[in-house]
């Protein structure tokens, strides 16, 4: 079983319900890719679920206060990770990450939460705004990065545009691991950054015009740089990438494990958990997922996984050989 949040209105204030689903019979419902912690914001609030005070973080309170319906009588269901899984209950939530890929796979939308407005995200989530400087840039010349940084069609270098997407796709959303599957396997994803919504597609087709006619260094924001960090555009073309190949099942096992990394997680393990939806059927069901083993115990994923890869690496080659 799943379950899933209802949010309902009075016209002002919201409150929460939940409600189990068998996980082959789910209703029409959205499905939440956000970061469990903020880096700016560790304040605990709640809102009231089934009656009960519900205790969550400021980070997630604001995407919840953003997704209220707002009109009375109205309702919004979705599935949230930290609200729809019991997290004191370890072999629950074993379960739910082993099939997590069909939850977000099954959602009718995806919807990406990035935070609050700040840092001039508001001209980049303007969609009109950004279909427009996507058909100009889909016009330039690509060959001239001069003449794309001087094109009169563009806004210019100093615009604050440019800053603003770079500072964007510096938020920590971007370079968790576990956006990599729950991107890949999305019917269709949003940017959601305050009230204002983006599709996810419409946004990487920007970033890609951008780097192609040679503009993403007056994009970069200050967290782009670094050797422990990679630069925000490519990991969003990575991303892009990714969801491609799962789509044309024509996944690369060493790109993934290079895509990885340098991506960020909570605990060591889940640079594995996070990827079991998009690695194959036969590596996924050889690891087992287990919350309930300490920290010193968490190499047990890993050696698992490099168990299939080898594998899977030895077969082919006794295919190639064969043939």
């Amino acid at each position: 079983y799943v379950r899933l949040l209802t949010l309902v209105s009075d016209g002002e204030s919201f409150s929460g319900s939940l409600e189990e689903f068998r996980r082959d019979n789910l209703p029409y419902f959205n499905a939440l890719s956000w970061c469990w912690w903020s880096r700016a914001e560790s304040r605990v609030t709640e809102f009231l679920c089934d009656g009960q005070p519900f205790p969550l973080s400021q980070h997630l309170y604001e995407l919840l206060s953003n997704l209220n319906p707002k009109n009375a009588h109205s309702s919004v269901r979705i599935w949230i990770d930290f609200i729809c899984i019991n997290q004191d209950h370890v072999k629950e939530k074993n379960i739910h990450v082993a099939h997590m890929h069909e939850i977000y796979g099954q959602a009718r939308n995806v919807i990406i939460w990035l935070g609050t407005p700040e840092d001039g995200s508001d001209l980049v989530m303007d969609a009109e705004k950004i279909s427009e400087l996507n058909q100009t840039l889909q016009r330039l010349p690509q060959s001239n990065i001069a003449q794309s940084v001087t094109a009169p069609e563009l806004p210019q270098a100093d615009d604050p545009i440019w800053k603003a997407i770079g500072r964007l796709c510096d938020r920590d959303w971007f370079y968790r691991t576990w956006v990599i599957q729950e991107v890949a396997m999305a019917r269709k994803a949003e940017l959601l950054c305050g009230t204002q919504r983006l599709d996810w597609d419409e946004f990487v087709n920007l970033v890609g015009r951008i780097s192609r006619a040679g503009l993403a260094s007056i994009c970069r924001g200050p967290r782009s740089t670094g050797k422990t960090r990679p630069d925000g555009f490519g990991v969003i073309m990575d991303l892009s990438w990714t969801r491609t190949m799962v789509l044309n099942s024509d996944l690369s096992m060493n790109y993934l494990l290079h895509m990885v990394r340098l991506r960020e997680v909570t605990k060591p393990v889940d640079k594995i958990y996070g990827l079991l939806g998009i690695i194959g059927e036969d590596m996924r069901s050889a690891i087992e997922v287990n919350y309930a083993e300490n920290d010193r115990q968490y190499w047990r994923a890993y050696v698992d996984l490099a168990k299939q890869v080898v594998k899977a690496v030895a077969g082919h080659v006794a295919a190639l050989t064969t043939d």
